[in-house]
């Protein structure tokens, strides 16, 4: 039997020393484990990173917000000032938040928060720090408005001895008039008292020119002017007043000696002169953005945006919601102090501010005469959130009611030097549907107000006015008629077929379903090459009613894109019989959205109807450019009535807690239109209200396709694949 040699066993010494070499690749091992992770710790302290990975990219800054950004010129400076205990943590932290993605997007633009409820003082420091920076760019100014209210001090007392010396003479004068001696005693008296009560307009000019506010020299211009300029104005009326009356009294036949008159006409006038002149040189002084800020802190809480051009307040009760205990108000709050912000550094960085003039043949008036272009209750009820929105992206509202007047208004109250761009938003027509036909005074002053606004929009395209129109369907070509309200469009190449309204038909288990609003996604081939539908793309509209516009031969010079596109699906064409079911859809007061049911639903007829969708789909929005009178005309045309008031814009549902638009198209593409026809083409970008929805758009059939077979063939080809593979690697 063969043996097997026992091997020999291990030394200890041998084993010992194995130990200890893995002992000390583990110290290692945990050391430098232990240093990197010290090593990121700091790093994480000084450099922050983070990916947005939500659906939405409801962490990231629209890319108008981004366009905006990219406009901003020189260092600006983002000031919240409020106790942050009493904010509450969950509002300020996402505040914070939003406002680092400002500084992380544009450098230089900074945030500085103050802490009014700080108890070290740290907040009151903050407070003095910013100030002082604030005032260094403005140190000349500052010296300049010293210089001046010193000076306006300084010729107070001047002015009071020349108060009381024509007093004295006005007095002398009296006595040698005996029928008005018992007035010019009181006149004297005037004066004495207007020439005392200069005393503390001296006192508060001084303090003014030496004021500081935390430490920072600051002249009080503000308090200059509430509280001196009024004395130096009383002064300059009350001497003049002397010169005016000496001066007709010197003429008067049979009065005192006219020599001594004009001497005190000529004393009253240099008195006058001298008040008027620092009364005059008060008024002229503008507070700085320092002293603004200043004051504006010192009052309340604030959200101030301060930039070389000055500065802009931000609603504070808007960016610091009161509660978040609505569901999806973290969210809708963080859009709209993006909104808030971006508008602040847009305003500060534009050149005019557009005005938007809403055109309308309805009864009731939009907006209120007399409160600075506030809507109306009527108006609030169906387009409040947008007219909101406009005011609060600092455009000015107005309206041509033409139903009370076919003149234009008059925009000379805001746009003094005509400067400032406008656009004409046209309504749809009223529609007749809801009208009662046994009453033909009625249908009679409907056609007078259709026609009314036919001419407004010929007048409009006539003289190169930037507009946007919607197109409500009409019922005159029934009769023979024309369109009178798109027929102006034929001069720019655009047929809109507003006889024939688009409908849809849906199978359902209760028979067939008849839609009246079309629901589309914006972009993709149907744009073309519109910088409006390259700024709504992926997104979900819904046009109710909607007219087809057909896009003939546009006249030599005139350029017509498509922005929107129906899918070109068989199921929907364009009804010629409409009428009836509009009046049904309008008495029944029914929510547009809603499919009707009907017993006998209409079909495509051939003969009457649009049965044929062309290549690519009905185009349903277009923009219009053309040169005209030497300057550029633009036009937005939809073919839908009411597609961008509150109950279509604003439709939404909630979804995981929060809000979401369901139809975000249709603001973006109203925004987004309001932008490009005031030639902000900067501006003509996804704003960040439609981050609350997820931009994925349906896919093509090609790379539908290919992600079927990718699934199909791809998987087991990539596993052969990698079998094969590795058999080669190990021979």
């Amino acid at each position: 039997m063969a043996l097997t040699p026992t091997p020999p066993a291990p030394r200890p010494a041998a084993a010992a020393g194995r130990r200890a070499r893995f002992g000390l690749s583990t110290a290692v091992l945990l050391a430098a484990t232990t240093a990197a992770c010290l090593l990121a710790g700091v790093l994480a302290t000084r450099h922050h990173w983070r990916k947005d990975v939500t659906a939405s990219r409801r962490h990231t800054l629209s890319p108008r917000t981004q366009r905006v950004l990219g406009t901003v010129a020189g260092p600006h400076t983002i000031i919240v000032s409020a106790d942050r205990s009493r904010l509450g943590r969950p509002v300020t932290e996402r505040v914070a938040d939003l406002l680092s993605e400002f500084t992380k997007a544009r450098p230089s633009v900074r945030v500085a928060w103050i802490d009014t409820g700080s108890s070290g003082g740290g907040g009151r420091a903050s407070f003095a720090s910013l100030l002082a920076e604030l005032a260094a760019a403005e140190s000349e100014e500052h010296r300049a408005q010293r210089e001046a209210l010193s000076a306006a001090a300084s010729a107070v007392p001047g002015i009071q001895a020349g108060l009381n010396a024509i007093a004295q003479s006005v007095a002398e004068a009296g006595r040698s008039l005996a029928s008005q001696q018992e007035a010019m005693e009181r006149q004297a008296g005037l004066l004495r008292a207007v020439a005392a009560r200069l005393d503390g307009a001296m006192v508060v000019l001084a303090e003014s020119a030496s004021a500081a506010v935390a430490g920072v020299e600051l002249p009080a211009i503000d308090r200059a002017q509430r509280d001196a300029q009024p004395a130096l104005s009383e002064a300059a009326r009350a001497a003049g007043a002397v010169a005016d009356f000496a001066l007709r009294t010197a003429t008067t036949p049979g009065g005192a000696d006219p020599d001594a008159l004009r001497a005190l006409a000529d004393r009253a006038g240099a008195v006058r002169d001298a008040a008027a002149i620092g009364a005059d040189t008060i008024s002229r002084l503008r507070p700085t953005d320092a002293l603004i800020v200043a004051r504006t802190l010192e009052a309340a809480d604030a959200v101030l945006v301060t930039g070389p051009k000055g500065t802009v307040a931000i609603d504070f009760g808007a960016m610091f919601p009161a509660s978040d205990a609505a569901p999806g108000a973290p969210g809708d709050a963080l859009f709209a102090g993006e909104q808030l912000v971006a508008t602040a550094l847009g305003a500060l960085n534009s050149p005019a501010s557009p005005i938007v003039v809403f055109v309308h043949a309805e009864l009731a008036t939009l907006l209120e005469p007399s409160v600075g272009g506030a809507p109306t209750q009527v108006a609030r009820q169906g387009f409040g959130q947008l007219m909101d929105r406009l005011r609060l992206m600092r455009f000015d509202l107005a309206e041509w009611p033409v139903a009370r007047s076919e003149s234009r208004p008059d925009l000379s109250s805001i746009n003094p030097r005509g400067d400032r761009p406008v656009v004409w938003v046209v309504f749809g027509a009223p529609s007749r549907a809801a009208l009662d036909p046994k009453q033909p005074a009625l249908l009679t002053d409907h056609t007078e107000r259709v026609d009314r606004l036919a001419r407004a929009v010929g007048s409009l395209i006539e003289s190169g006015d930037n507009f946007l129109l919607s197109i409500e369907p009409s019922d005159r070509p029934a009769i023979g008629d024309a369109d009178p309200v798109s027929a102006p469009l034929l001069a720019l190449g655009v047929r809109a077929e507003s006889a024939r309204p688009l409908l849809r038909r849906e199978s359902s288990p209760s028979g067939p379903l008849i839609h009246t609003a079309l629901t589309l996604r914006g972009g993709g081939e149907a744009a073309g090459d519109s910088a409006l539908g390259a700024a709504v793309e992926g997104l979900a509209f819904a046009l109710s009613w909607t007219s087809p516009l057909v896009i003939d031969a546009p006249p030599e010079g005139v350029r017509v894109s498509p922005v929107l596109r129906t899918s070109g699906a068989r199921d929907t064409w364009g009804e010629s019989q409409w009428f009836l079911l509009r009046a049904l859809e309008a008495r029944a007061r029914r929510h547009p959205f809603d499919p009707l049911a009907l017993a006998d639903p209409p079909a495509p007829e051939p003969t009457s109807d649009l049965t044929e969708p062309p290549a690519g789909g009905w185009t349903v929005a277009a923009t219009v450019e053309r040169t005209l009178l030497g300057r550029p005309q633009r036009g937005v045309i939809v073919g839908s009535p009411a597609w961008f008031d509150d109950l279509r814009a604003g439709a939404s549902q909630q979804i995981d807690a929060r809000r979401v638009r369901l139809y975000p198209g249709n603001a973006e593409l109203f925004d987004g239109s309001l932008f490009w026809l005031a030639g902000l083409d900067d501006l003509v970008a996804p704003g960040p209200q439609v981050r609350d929805t997820p931009r994925i758009g349906p896919m093509n059939p090609a790379a539908l396709t290919t992600v079927r077979w990718l699934l199909i063939a791809g998987l087991p080809v990539g596993v052969l694949l990698t079998g094969l593979l590795l058999r080669i690697i190990r021979g």
